[in-house]
């Protein structure tokens, strides 16, 4: 695999002011953000210099990655209502020889850099205080 790696974080936050008093019948929940990411195996996030057409995107990464000799790829395709507008990126899946298309497709004067996907897991849960914490009365 060309990129492997993953990210693990976590964020707290609250509502609190500073000096005010807990009121009666006040939740004092926290809320804990967490979060974590993994690299997709096989797949890449394109970004080009400028916005372009669905076909201009895909003429750009098909002439690169022919004149590398990678044909075992494809542009992932996006279902959103966005997706009928130009764009400044594509996702593809490239099996075939990656180190060689990601820095072919780097070296095209269209495309501005080439990184891995990732995928993002969030959660949110609420915690209890281990203190007293102040209600926020706005």
């Amino acid at each position: 695999t060309l990129f492997r790696s993953q990210h693990l974080g976590t964020e707290l936050g609250n509502s609190s002011h500073g000096g005010a008093q807990p009121c009666k019948g006040c939740s004092q929940r926290t809320l804990k953000v967490e979060f974590s990411s993994t690299v997709v195996q096989h797949e890449y996030i394109v970004a080009f210099n400028g916005y372009f057409t669905a076909k201009a995107r895909s003429t750009f990464i098909s002439s690169a990655l022919r004149s590398s000799g990678v044909e075992d790829w494809r542009i992932v395709p996006r279902s959103n209502p966005a997706s009928d507008y130009p764009s400044d990126f594509e996702v593809i899946e490239l099996k075939e020889n990656p180190r060689v298309g990601v820095l072919t497709l780097e070296d095209h004067p269209n495309i501005k850099r080439v990184t891995p996907q990732r995928k993002v897991f969030r959660s949110l849960k609420y915690v209890e205080p281990e203190t007293s914490v102040p209600c926020n009365e706005t």
